[in-house]
């Protein structure tokens, strides 16, 4: 085979490696992943972290927590943003996905989620006022972002748990059990797995491998 002829498979090898590569990048831009995280972070925040980390007036803590369903759909609209989205990139709100629906039925306007509220009678809201449930993104980025935002929720979590070991008795075990639930849910929302790095790596051994194989065609037909 002429040299010119290796030169034009190898010419290929180049092309399709690059087609695969961007193709993926393609892909990352189709999905939106940045606004459906804002979704899901904002709702936990909406009817979980402000109303547990409100305690400017304790006579009212925890008066807003509990939600009619109306207010809260089964189906949230993050989904709306789904469509352009493999199956890979969803399976990064797997997590997200739950907490919403362990928020949705734990806020319920219920008997077991306005028994929280009483709670406010015996908690020590200090630890919640000094509690640090919004860490700096000291990173400026996404990335930094995600990673803030999911331990101020880890942290207002630790913060619940303390500030309800003065109650005491059995009057209040259930109560607490369900605050539980609540802020396991916000973790849960702020929870967000990113395989974008692996995604690129992926896409990236595509290439070398497509780039490998036509260059091997070329020097055996050579």
């Amino acid at each position: 085979m002429a040299a010119s002829g290796v030169a034009q498979v190898a010419g290929i090898a180049v092309i399709f490696a690059t087609l695969v590569l961007c193709q993926g990048e393609e892909k990352k831009l189709e999905c939106d992943v940045q606004t459906i995280w804002a979704c899901y972070t904002g709702i936990a925040d909406q009817y979980g972290v402000v109303p547990l980390t409100n305690t400017y007036d304790k006579n009212y803590y925890l008066e807003n927590l509990c939600q009619e369903r109306d207010d809260f759909p089964a189906e949230p609209r993050c989904k709306v943003s789904y469509p352009s989205c493999s199956e890979d990139e969803k399976k990064k709100f797997t997590a997200m996905e739950r907490g919403y629906t362990a928020l949705r039925e734990a806020t319920s306007d219920s008997q077991e989620c306005k028994s929280v509220a009483l709670l406010r009678d015996c908690m020590d809201l200090e630890v919640i006022a000094k509690c640090d449930a919004h860490p700096e993104n000291v990173k400026q980025t996404f990335e930094g972002s995600v990673e803030a935002n999911k331990k101020g929720t880890e942290n207002l979590k630790a913060c619940l748990k303390d500030a309800v070991k003065p109650c005491a008795g059995k009057q209040y075990a259930q109560s607490i059990a369900h605050l539980d639930k609540i802020a396991t849910a916000i973790v849960d929302l702020h929870t967000f797995s990113d395989g974008r790095n692996s995604a690129s790596r992926t896409n990236a051994a595509m290439a070398a491998i497509a780039a490998v194989s036509l260059s091997w065609l070329a020097r055996s037909l050579y």
